[in-house]
């Protein structure tokens, strides 16, 4: 299948300062500089209708590599190759003309991209339309909200009848109405053929949209392939890490958790039957004498999806180490892996002693009994 988009040994590097300029001491001396590379040797290439998702965590270099698609910034060493019209949902309403108002900035933004007189008389109905700023659009663009501002950037860009759209993060704004008509006109895009890469934290839009999903962590491609397949080695990633952080913290803590374990109708080793209750022992150290605090529980279906939460009621601690139960009496996933995060705070809830952040997973399989109605029950109780 024909290619539209090839990239071949990307590479991106910024010049961080380490210290802030001072005039009369930067006659003597250079500020200290370093190198930092956002990209390095990114080999990457999209097939004509294609839908390509980009995750990763903050700071992996998932923007950077829009912008460099998007011609907003160049990179600084390997080759690229696109074939069509490319429009950009990065920042949107960064080009507008505060001036300008917000129909008049329609027409400079089209003419931008390529578009004749002609052409983008015959689109700004339909521009408009679905921006759905009302009296506004004569108004100039300065005295628009940021919504406001998301709403003309997007329906401008997506209007243009691009060969590949870049989004990156645009469905996070916008009101519930506003982020359905966008996700209605993506998929009308997809339809046709089109080709878009897509940048989201939402791992279930990612999932939905994508025909192939990358994972890049520290400016390198880190998986690609099917979405599942990348999006649960990303998961796994982040458990592992999250277990980690939490191991190297406890020695600096007042009141931390020490252990997790799963108990229940086992079907394999951390895979439990769906529909059966699942018995959870959280292990807890306290070093200060703390008298009692609060226990809490968030599950996350494999998509990071958070499907269910609970915290305790003020609870009596043991001085020195202990434990406290919970039982989830049902889960609403029939096939699939579960994710916890736990925590433990102070009665009042101000104070956080610890927190793991989806750093215990299990598997869940379907059993004759399952039922599909979604629901969680979670009964804690201590058990020192």
């Amino acid at each position: 299948m024909e290619e539209v988009l090839r990239l071949e040994g990307i590479s991106k590097q910024y010049t961080l300062a380490t210290e802030r300029p001072v005039l009369l001491k930067n006659l003597f001396w250079k500020p200290k500089k370093e190198k930092f590379w956002a990209l390095k040797n990114i080999d990457l290439a999209v097939k004509k209708g294609e839908v390509l998702g980009i995750i990763g965590e903050n700071g992996s270099g998932k923007s950077t590599l829009l912008k460099i698609l998007a011609g907003i910034t160049a990179p600084t060493s390997g080759k690229m190759q696109v074939k069509g019209r490319v429009a950009s949902l990065i920042e949107l309403g960064a080009g507008f003309h505060p001036d300008l108002t917000g129909r008049e900035n329609i027409y400079l933004n089209a003419a931008l991209m390529g578009l004749t007189r002609a052409e983008i008389d015959s689109k700004i109905k339909d521009i408009i339309t679905f921006a759905d700023i009302g009296e506004f659009i004569d108004s100039p663009v300065r005295t628009y909200s940021s919504g406001m501002n998301v709403r003309l950037g997007f329906a401008v860009a997506i209007h243009l009848d691009p060969d590949i759209l870049l989004i990156d993060e645009v469905l996070a704004v916008g009101d519930e109405t506003f982020q359905r008509k966008c996700l209605g006109k993506i998929n009308a895009i997809k339809r046709n053929e089109k080709n878009i890469v897509m940048v989201s934290h939402d791992l279930s839009l990612i999932r939905d949209l994508s025909d192939r999903v990358v994972w890049i962590e520290r400016g390198q491609i880190k998986k690609s392939g099917k979405p599942l397949f990348s999006i649960k080695s990303y998961l796994k990633k982040i458990e592992d890490v999250s277990k980690k952080f939490h191991t190297n913290k406890n020695r600096k803590k007042e009141l931390f958790i020490s252990d997790v374990t799963f108990e229940g109708k086992s079907i394999d080793k951390n895979v439990f039957s769906s529909n059966d209750p699942i018995k959870i022992t959280i292990g807890y150290n306290n070093r200060r004498a703390i008298n009692s605090a609060s226990f809490g529980i968030a599950i996350y279906d494999e998509l990071g999806k958070r499907l269910s939460g609970s915290s305790s009621e003020p609870l009596s601690i043991s001085k020195k180490s202990g434990q406290v139960k919970v039982t989830v009496n049902k889960n609403s996933i029939s096939d699939g892996q579960l994710y916890f995060t736990f925590a433990i705070s102070s009665p009042d809830k101000l104070i956080n002693y610890d927190w793991i952040e989806k750093g215990y997973s299990l598997r869940v399989k379907t059993n004759k009994n399952y039922s599909d109605t979604p629901k969680f029950g979670l009964q804690w109780m201590k058990n020192d």
